[in-house]
C-alpha cells in the first residue's frame, strides 16, 4: 500500500546542540546557550529529501545522489538524460521526482519533455509515469496519490493505475500545493495576480471540498508547522523597487498573527525575482532574506531560522564562509541545503546544524560518488505517454 507520509515526520529524539538558531527554551537537557533540535525527516522537497534511512539530493541539474544520514557513502542514484531535476518526494520505498528530460518517441526521435518519474529506493524500476503540461517545482503525497501543480491546475495522480484527476478552482490559477494530515493546502491567484488566496482541499475526488482560508501576499511558498500555517503578506515598508513581506501565522481557529519578521525574502535585482522558500523543520522555519549595506551599496542574501515557539529570528552561523549568497532550499536530518543565489556561481552548499563551521560545497561532497545501477535514463515516450493518458479524467472543485 502507498502510505500517507507526513511532510515533516520525526524519526528519532536524537538531540543536536546547535549554535546557528535560537533555542526553543526550557529544556533541562540543553547546555547553557546551546539550542536543541530533534532529528527530523523531510519526505518532500526541491533539492533534498529523506525517508529516515537515507538522504536523497540533487545537484540542480541532471543527477540525484543518495547518502547515509550523516551525508557519507554518497552514490549516484539516478541520472536524467540531457535534463534537469526540479523536485522530489519519497513514499513506500519509492522516490518520485519531476524533471525536464530527453525522451525518444517510437521513431527514435529525441524530444525534451516535462516528466514525473518513479524509481525504487533500491535503484531499480525507473520509469516515467506522467507528462505534466509545464515544469513541476513541488510534489507531495496525499491519500495514496501524488499531488503536484502544472499550468492545467492541481493534479492528483494514482501511481498504480496512472489515473490522473485535475482540480480547477473557480477558474483561478493554482500556484503551489502542499499535502498535510488535514488535506492539501494550496494557493491561487486571479488573472491580474492581485488577488491571492491560501486554500484547503479536503474530501475526495468524487466529493471535493475546498475552502478559502486567508488572503496572502505571495503564492509560491508557505510552511506548515503543526496546526499552524506560516505565509507571506505584503509589508507596509514596501516601496518603489523594494518589495518587503511580513511573515504571519494562521492558526487552526482562523486567527492571523504577525510574527514580527519583515524583510526582502530573496527578492532583488541581483538574484531571483521571487521570495525565498519557507522550509518548516519541527517548530522552526528556515528561509533567506536580502540585507542592504547602504555604505557599500550592496545586497547580501543570508539564511535565517525563525523559532515559532520563542518567536525569535536569527541568521544561521556558518553562512559567511566563502562570502556567498544563498537561498535555503530544504532542511532534513539536521542538514540545510543552500542553493547559490548568485548568477553563474554554479555551486550549492550543505550546512550541518550541529556544526555551523561545516559549510561544504556540494561538488566536494559528490566528487567521489560511485554510480549505482544503470547509466543515464532515457525513457520511451511511447509507453510513457500511454501511462500518463490512460484513464485520465478531470473533476472541478
Amino acid at each position: 500500500m502507498f502510505k500517507r507520509v507526513a511532510l515533516f515526520a520525526a524519526i528519532a529524539v536524537l538531540v543536536f546542540a546547535i549554535a546557528g538558531c535560537s533555542s526553543s527554551g526550557g529544556s533541562s537537557a540543553a547546555t547553557a546557550g546551546q539550542p536543541q533540535y530533534e532529528m527530523l525527516s523531510n519526505s518532500s522537497g526541491k533539492s533534498m529529501v529523506s525517508d529516515g534511512e537515507r538522504i536523497y539530493f540533487t545537484d540542480g541539474e541532471d543527477t540525484i545522489y543518495r547518502a547515509d544520514l550523516d551525508m557519507s557513502s554518497v552514490v549516484v542514484f539516478e541520472q536524467v538524460d540531457q535534463g534537469r531535476v526540479f523536485a522530489m518526494c519519497l513514499a513506500d520505498e519509492t522516490l518520485y521526482y519531476s524533471a525536464e528530460a530527453r525522451e525518444e518517441d517510437e521513431l527514435g526521435n529525441g524530444h525534451h519533455r516535462n516528466v514525473i518519474r518513479s524509481i525504487g529506493t533500491d535503484g531499480k524500476g525507473s520509469k516515467t509515469i506522467a507528462h505534466p503540461s509545464s515544469i513541476v517545482t513541488n510534489i507531495g503525497v496525499w491519500q495514496d496519490m501524488l499531488v503536484y501543480v502544472d499550468k492545467d491546475g492541481m493534479k492528483f495522480l494514482d501511481p498504480k493505475s496512472n489515473i490522473e484527476n485535475v482540480c480547477a478552482f473557480n477558474g483561478k490559477d493554482i500556484v503551489y500545493a502542499q499535502p498535510s494530515e488535514e488535506g492539501v493546502y494550496f494557493t491561487t491567484t486571479d488573472a491580474s495576480g492581485d488577488v491571492k488566496k491560501l486554500c484547503l482541499f479536503k474530501g475526495d475526488m468524487t466529493r471535493p471540498d475546498t475552502t478559502e482560508l486567508a488572503d496572502i501576499g505571495y503564492c509560491g511558498t508557505f510552511a506548515l508547522c503543526g496546526s499552524d500555517i506560516y505565509y507571506l503578506v505584503l509589508s507596509e515598508k514596501s516601496g518603489p523597487g523594494d518589495t518587503y513581506y511580513d511573515l504571519v501565522k494562521l492558526d487552526a481557529q482562523g486567527n492571523v498573527t504577525p510574527t514580527g519578521v519583515t524583510g526582502i525574502f530573496g527578492k532583488s535585482s541581483m538574484y531571483t525575482d521571487a521570495p525565498a522558500r519557507l522550509c518548516a523543520y519541527g517548530d522552526r522555519i528556515f528561509y533567506s532574506k536580502d540585507e542592504i549595506d547602504d555604505k557599500k551599496h550592496t545586497w547580501e542574501l543570508f539564511p535565517y531560522c525563525f523559532n515559532t515557539v520563542t518567536v525569535q529570528e536569527k541568521v544561521l552561523d556558518g553562512y559567511t564562509k566563502g562570502n556567498i549568497n544563498v537561498q535555503v532550499s530544504d532542511v532534513s536530518e539536521g542538514f540545510v541545503f543552500l542553493r547559490s543565489a548568485s548568477t553563474g556561481a554554479g555551486k550549492d552548499w550543505v550546512l550541518s546544524l550541529a556544526d555551523p563551521n561545516s559549510l561544504v560545497e556540494l561538488p566536494s561532497i559528490v566528487e567521489n560518488a560511485e554510480q549505482l545501477g544503470a547509466s543515464k535514463t532515457a525513457q520511451s515516450s511511447g509507453s510513457a505517454s500511454a501511462a500518463s493518458s490512460s484513464g485520465s479524467k478531470s473533476s472541478s472543485s
